[in-house]
């Protein structure tokens, strides 16, 4: 398994980022697509920097992640209002503050299996391609929010 540490914005421009089986740990920096093909494969992305960090960019298709974790002493994850974020494995928000802006939708996608909802304040909750979910404590829809199942 390939591990990278990136301690600076990471930007995705164009043309496609293969990421197979690795491990990316954002010490620092921002999460931007602007509309380049992630191949996430079956990586890890891990937030973990000490100041604030977002996920956004220009492109208008959820930005997809096989697992998505946030273990950060200290800042906030937050995702760019009014964008969007698939995850089909493992969503882990070990330690921080978990933000997302108002109008961002979180769909998880995890085909078969179960799949854990971690306590979190949601705008928009989504659920595809079957399995099952389980909440892990009681989590919040911000107003407005909608739930699609």
């Amino acid at each position: 398994m390939l591990f990278r540490s990136i301690a600076g914005d990471h930007t995705l421009t164009a043309g496609q980022f293969l990421a197979s089986n690795a491990t990316i740990n954002m010490t620092a920096g921002n999460w931007t697509n602007n509309g380049a093909t992630f191949s996430r494969g079956n990586s890890t992305v891990v937030f973990s920097g000490t100041g604030d960090q977002e996920i956004g960019g220009t492109t208008t298709t959820p930005q997809e992640f096989a697992n998505l974790t946030m273990n950060k002493t200290t800042g906030t994850l937050s995702i760019a209002a009014g964008k969007a974020i698939k995850v089909d494995n493992v969503l882990s928000l070990t330690a921080g503050t978990f933000a997302p802006a108002s109008g961002t939708t979180i769909e998880f996608d995890k085909l078969g299996g179960t799949q854990a909802v971690p306590l979190a304040n949601y705008h928009h909750l989504k659920f595809s391609r079957g399995g099952t979910r389980s909440e892990e404590h009681t989590s919040e829809l911000q107003s407005p929010c909608n739930l699609v199942c």
